[in-house]
């Protein structure tokens, strides 16, 4: 039984493989001007936040302990933190949620308790 996740792995192997030459991330590194390739492992790894505070990250795939990418996904990964802010607000992180969530349950309650 397959996960999503597994999934998007799968499809992110088959287009990195569909769009070679593969890239080490010494050679992302020397592509995007980062001072070390720390910086792109980084950012294949933990990701950057965009303009609307959304974690993107650099498509990657693992070959043994190496991590490679391609020009092309490196192209898509700096148009996504590139593209202007949304009017939309950035949906809420899970704790902030929760304490509005919080709030609003006992304001409902400081209410309910008053009517």
């Amino acid at each position: 039984m397959s996960t999503d996740t597994e999934l998007d792995a799968t499809g992110v192997v088959e287009r990195l493989l569909g769009e070679p030459p593969l890239l080490t991330m010494t050679q992302a590194a020397e592509i995007t001007g980062a001072k070390s390739p720390a910086t792109p492992t980084r950012h294949a790894l933990r990701g950057a936040k965009d303009q609307n505070g959304q974690t993107v990250r650099l498509e990657h795939i693992r070959s043994g302990a190496r991590l490679l990418t391609t020009k092309q996904a490196i192209t898509r990964f700096l148009a996504k933190l590139s593209a202007p802010a949304s009017d939309s607000p950035a949906p809420a992180s899970p704790a902030k949620a929760s304490r509005e969530a919080a709030r609003a349950h006992s304001e409902l309650g400081a209410l309910l308790a008053a009517g």
